[in-house]
């Protein structure tokens, strides 16, 4: 036996049936496994398609007499993922033994249609072995196809030289000869049937590394320094002001990059004042195994000054926010920042930057 890097095809010369896999199994007592997050391979696979295959995955486990640790335990497992995806046998065993489970599994999905190609990992825990097997999966039947996949998998031999039943070819069926019949009588024509409906067509989603696929929703606190470069000739005191920040923003996923933001501001450090505004941002990937996105923000809105002119005054405020996202769930935002408050008894210009921590969900 040879242990695979993730991935990896198994290339298998010998051949066993399904049948006496699940028995073997069976006869064993129960190991637990953990059913890590699965990634899709394939620019048509959605976050739906990707958790239904998840999901085939943990019946499947049940099918072949082994038990899943708990909704806490998992979840304490995909913790223990630094990095948020599972494919590396450190992080496999890492999982494993945070879960007080044998074995790690996770999947890399590739859909079109009814069906989908799935490749699936199995980290023996105790000794970080990691082995793959492929298959085309139908998903109206995923949960005993899928357990065909583990009972090959999760046993202490691993695959070996097993031939996967859905490899084997049938054997050939010799002909039956032609019964000698008398001629029948004309039958009457068949009824025509109209024709069946093909399946739906899944629309085009998200590619996996998009920006905000699987957390649309974030929320962020932050802060800016911003200097005044246009204001009234009568204005005293310091032109740079500090700000904290609060902002909304909902990726659409419709169109990959596109965001809808809302800002607060709130001037507390030198001049005071208050703000608020709404906009889009398009943002792309800009070093895809960073994770690191790049794109230009617009948004309009309404300024507040608390000293001296009151006056509301309308905005526009422009940024260039550089985005890395630490987790699926957590990213950081800097960017440099320049706006124009137009109004009250004088205009007023503002260059500078600032930072940002968004939770997304």
């Amino acid at each position: 036996m040879q242990s695979r890097s993730p991935r990896s095809r198994i290339v298998v010369v010998a051949g066993v049936v399904a049948a006496a896999a699940f028995a073997s199994k069976g006869a064993m007592a129960a190991d637990r496994v953990a059913v890590l997050r699965f990634m899709g391979s394939g620019g048509g696979t959605t976050s739906m398609q990707l958790d239904a295959a998840r999901g085939a995955t943990r019946e499947a486990v049940g099918l072949v007499h082994d038990v899943l640790p708990s909704d806490a335990e998992l979840k304490a497992a995909e913790a223990a993922v630094k990095d948020g995806t599972p494919d590396t046998s450190d992080e496999y065993r890492d999982a494993g033994k945070v879960a007080a489970a044998q074995w790690t599994v996770a999947g890399h999905v590739d859909a079109h249609g009814w069906t989908y190609r799935l490749e699936i990992d199995a980290c023996q825990v105790a000794t970080g072995r990691v082995e793959s097997l492929a298959r085309e999966v139908d998903a109206r039947q995923a949960a005993p196809q899928i357990a065909e996949m583990l009972a090959l998998l999760l046993r202490p031999q691993g695959v070996g030289d097993a031939v996967p039943p859905w490899d084997q070819s049938p054997p050939p069926v010799a002909p039956k000869p032609a019964p000698i019949v008398p001629t029948p009588l004309p039958l009457p024509a068949p009824m025509a049937l109209p024709a069946p409906t093909p399946p739906p067509v899944p629309s085009p989603a998200p590619e996996p590394d998009a920006y905000g696929v699987e957390h649309p929703f974030g929320l962020g606190l932050g802060g800016e320094v911003l200097a005044a470069f246009v204001r009234s000739k009568e204005a005293r005191g310091s032109s740079t002001a500090g700000v904290f920040t609060a902002s909304a923003q909902y990726a659409i996923e419709s169109v990959h990059g596109l965001e809808l933001v809302g800002d607060i501001g709130a001037g507390s450090v030198g001049p005071t004042s208050f703000r608020l505004d709404v906009g889009a941002r398009y943002v792309l990937p800009i070093v895809r195994a960073a994770h690191l996105y790049a794109g230009p923000e617009a948004a309009l809105g309404a300024f507040f000054a608390l000293g001296g002119d009151k006056d509301a005054r309308f905005l526009a405020r422009g940024e260039l926010p550089v985005i890395w996202a630490a987790t699926s769930s957590v990213q950081i935002e800097a960017y440099p920042a320049l706006a124009y408050a137009a109004g009250g008894t004088a205009s007023l210009g503002f260059v500078g930057g600032g930072a940002r921590v968004v939770i997304r969900f």
